[in-house]
């Protein structure tokens, strides 16, 4: 999670070696954050997607607002 340039949170990185959603070949996770450390703003939530047997990687954003 960053606000502006500054990441304020780093997840343990999470492995999956399965797909679970075979019909949409998605692998699934859930990501749990505690608020408290979060102040109100807005936030960039990034996850980092890498694919070592296909060689490939992604980097979706999503933004957050917190009130």
């Amino acid at each position: 999670f960053y606000r502006g340039r500054i990441k304020v949170l780093e997840t343990p990185s999470v492995e999956r070696v399965a797909l679970d959603a075979p019909d949409r070949k998605a692998a699934l996770f859930r990501l749990e954050v505690p608020a408290e450390a979060f102040k109100p703003g807005f936030y960039t939530c990034q996850v980092n997607v890498i694919d070592a047997v296909a060689g490939k990687f992604a980097f979706p954003r999503l933004a957050m607002l917190v009130r």
